[in-house]
């Protein structure tokens, strides 16, 4: 039987991410919409 590899980050882990939203970021810049 073959072993499973190490996960790349351990279990419980958190994290966060902070993104300040520009013009570039609404949905008809990215063509998905009309909404701006």
């Amino acid at each position: 039987m073959q072993e499973q590899p190490e996960p790349a980050f351990a279990p419980g882990l958190t994290a966060q991410v902070e993104l300040t939203v520009s013009d570039a970021d609404t949905a008809q810049a990215v063509g998905s919409g009309d909404v701006p």
